[in-house]
């Protein structure tokens, strides 16, 4: 498999796997070996999932933080259903104490161009998504890179969330290490339509 053109995109998030059961120990882990903090937690079902072209579901536990440019994900599945985030974890006995690696996150302006030049490349239809009104997919370059690669549409009320988020985790000083992710996704998508409103 060759190397992808550079893409206009940017690479911003390492995500890891793991299962319900040690979902908490796992951020832990992170706080603990890293000082990571806070995670912002949340219940989270795309829309219009289908893996390797098959309609399916998902329900997935998310929780994301920032260690300094890097924002850190830890996914448990919520269910049995065959998707990428079980994929992985099928037939593992033990996961590593961070988490089973997973995904490198891509986000581009053009999805559709930056889709067909990773198909080009020799990645695999993993699969494809609508999460909070962004198309994304997941690319299966495990054969390669060991891992997924994960791309999603830019969208400008994301890029506040990720602001807050990065500043509240510049400021973190060890209260509240577990908040509301969905919350923080209202309080984003508020302050961009109040700025559209102004």
């Amino acid at each position: 498999m060759r190397a992808p053109a550079p893409l206009a995109m940017q690479m911003r998030q390492q995500a890891f796997v793991t299962r319900l059961g040690t979902f908490g120990s796992t951020l832990d882990f992170w706080a603990s070996a890293y000082g990571a903090g806070p995670f912002y937690v949340g219940d989270v079902e795309p829309q219009n999932v289908r893996f390797r072209g098959v309609a399916t579901t998902a329900r997935l536990r998310i929780a994301l933080t920032f260690l300094g440019p890097v924002q850190i994900e830890v996914i448990a599945p919520l269910d049995d259903a065959p998707h990428v985030w079980n994929e992985p974890l099928d037939g593992v006995a033990e996961l590593p104490a961070a988490g089973l690696f997973h995904h490198v996150l891509m986000e581009t302006d053009d999805y559709d161009v930056a889709r067909a030049q990773l198909l080009a490349a020799g990645l695999t239809d993993g699969l494809t998504a609508d999460f909070s009104g962004r198309r994304l997919s997941y690319l299966d370059g495990r054969d390669w890179t060991g891992h997924y690669v994960e791309l999603i549409e830019k969208t400008g009320w994301n890029d506040t969330l990720l602001d807050l988020m990065r500043q509240a985790c510049a400021e973190f000083d060890g209260q509240f290490p577990r908040r509301d992710y969905l919350e923080l996704v209202g309080e984003a998508r508020a302050r961009c339509a109040g700025a559209a409103g102004r």
